[in-house]
């Protein structure tokens, strides 16, 4: 796992268990700290990715979608799947003011 990688994994989210895109923030001794990302908002909180925006490619995602930090889930290694990418340049820099991390 890395700082600000996606990755798909398996954690139970909103009563579903399917796999879903992650964005891993920080290790947590064994665990990772993580944020999940959803194409739906579930608050008036959550960060926007915009399909438009210059460094979305880099995300693997494909389409708009919204990084829910409203708190961190802890997942072990088991649980991720496979690398999607990762939030970089620009669009790391406007995470980071939002969220605080």
């Amino acid at each position: 796992m890395e700082h600000f990688g996606i990755f798909n994994a398996i954690k139970q989210f909103k009563n579903c268990e399917d796999i879903r895109p992650w964005l891993v923030i920080e290790p947590r001794g064994e665990l990772w700290a993580c944020f999940p990302i959803s194409s739906h908002l579930y608050s008036d909180s959550g960060f926007h990715l915009s399909l438009n925006h210059p460094d979305f490619s880099m995300t693997g995602l494909t389409k708009d979608c919204y990084i829910l930090d409203t708190h961190f889930f802890e997942l072990a290694p088991s649980q991720f799947r496979r690398k999607r990418g990762c939030l970089t340049g620009e669009l790391l820099r406007e995470f980071k003011e939002y969220s605080g991390v």
